[in-house]
């Protein structure tokens, strides 16, 4: 007769942040190019919104 097996604890996993991040999308009748020249400021912003400073990429490091 097989033994049981004993329970294993839970794996404790890390809280992570939450990331305040908006939907990025462009619209149908947006042209890739006109998409392309929003990433930098949509990435300026998104860094402002959850605080990160030096560490962080730049929309200039993007371009």
């Amino acid at each position: 007769m097989p033994t049981a097996v004993p329970p294993l604890d839970p794996v404790r996993r890390h809280k992570r942040k939450k990331l305040w991040i908006d939907d990025f999308r462009g619209t149908a009748d947006e042209s890739v190019e006109a998409w392309l020249t929003i990433v930098p400021q949509e990435v300026q912003r998104q860094l402002a919104k959850s605080g990160c400073r030096k560490s962080c990429i730049t929309a200039q490091q993007l371009t």
